[in-house]
């Protein structure tokens, strides 16, 4: 139920009144930031944490809004490019977030940083208002959704391959690590939005995303702490030389990541492998380094193995979507394609920070509640953060 408020200012403060004698409302309707009383509609994101045993602090959670769902629903009234579309807390708190992919008539991307997900839970939620046509600027701020461990989120959704452009593929984190385009091949499936595929087959100068040399890829001085996780197609039946997912590489060969024909999943500056099947749809992996002496691989939110490792320091530079065999010989692109790749440095993140980010990415993370509309303008609750 709503309560019916009025605002006035006196002086800098703003006070809401209550009206009397007005519904209660569950959650007031905040509005925030420029041409504040145009926000029409919002929808309520419920989390659903049960199957979560650790609770997860900024967490950037991955919502799919689509027109097809009557929830939300929103073609011809949102903004063209979702100008207008914000997210918030059930306090109004206004939260950081990003627009991956912008279509009124299908399907949008955003990431949005959750500040906490608690274990356990099925309450927590938060909103994302929309339609309000005097917004002229968004409110997305891209990188406050990825915490300072994050030191590269590579999208992959550029639609310029093959034209060898200079920092094509935009990283999202205030590090700024773009790669540079060296991918012959067009395709742009995604499992989130677009994604990248790739030139299958033995290199050699290249035909893979290259991004700067910088000391935040330097997984060795930070401990040999780190997680990398990316969305990974490779097509069944099919084999490169002698590898056939090919992921990150760090270009002096101080560690790489890459999976090969015998289904051997492997990190490192070593030769250790771990067995499981990933070819023919589109998988989430993860590799686990907590500064214990090992990698632990992930498929799908569920760890199939882990093997010793070796990570040799200094300054670093990544290939995505390039990799060598367990020899370091023998330069190849991936076979199939990526999407959404992720490496922290510093923290290994948790099993369940894992187990998220494969759940939201399968959208079975949340649910959306049908759109409310906004208070009529006589009991129009004004609360401005």
């Amino acid at each position: 139920m709503r309560t019916n408020m009025n605002v006035i200012r006196v002086g800098g403060l703003l006070f809401a009144l209550v009206l009397a004698g007005a519904a209660m409302a569950e959650d007031a309707w905040y509005i925030v930031g420029q041409n504040a009383s145009g926000w029409q509609r919002r929808n309520k994101w419920t989390i659903d944490a049960t199957g979560l045993a650790v609770n997860l602090t900024n967490f950037p959670m991955t919502v799919f809004a689509s027109n097809s769902n009557e929830n939300v629903a929103w073609d011809g009234l949102v903004q063209p490019d979702g100008e207008d579309v914000v997210f918030t807390l059930n306090d109004g708190t206004v939260l950081d977030f990003e627009i991956e992919m912008f279509n009124s008539a299908s399907t949008s991307v955003f990431h949005v940083e959750i500040p906490t997900i608690t274990a356990g839970l099925d309450t927590e939620y938060f909103y994302m208002y929309w339609y309000n046509a005097g917004v002229a600027t968004s409110l997305a701020n891209a990188t406050g959704v990825w915490d300072t461990a994050f030191k590269g989120v590579w999208h992959l959704k550029e639609s310029a391959p093959d034209t060898g452009t200079a920092d094509l593929y935009q990283d999202s984190t205030a590090g700024n690590h773009d790669g540079d385009d060296g991918v012959s091949a067009t395709g742009k499936a995604g499992k989130i939005g677009l994604g990248q595929a790739f030139d299958s087959g033995l290199l050699g100068s290249g035909t893979q995303i290259k991004t700067d040399s910088s000391s935040d890829f330097d997984i060795a001085a930070a401990g040999t702490t780190a997680c990398i996780s990316v969305w990974a197609y490779i097509p069944g039946g099919q084999h490169n030389d002698s590898v056939d997912g090919c992921f990150l590489r760090e270009t002096s060969d101080r560690y790489q990541w890459g999976f090969d024909k015998y289904n051997n999943h492997y990190f490192g500056a070593s030769a250790d492998v771990v067995v499981d099947n990933i070819h023919g749809s589109w998988k989430h992996l993860a590799v686990r380094l907590p500064g214990d002496g090992n990698a632990y691989h992930y498929v799908d939110g569920v760890l199939k193995g882990s093997h010793a490792v070796t990570v040799n320091s200094g300054g670093a530079q990544l290939d995505i979507g390039a990799c060598k065999d367990t020899s370091f010989a023998n330069l190849q692109a991936h076979l199939g394609s990526l999407d959404e790749m992720r490496v922290s440095v510093g923290t290994a993140r948790s099993v369940d920070w894992i187990e998220a980010e494969y759940l939201a990415g399968e959208q079975q993370l949340m649910t959306v509640d049908a759109a409310e509309e906004a208070p009529s303008s006589g009991g129009t609750v004004l609360i401005i953060k």
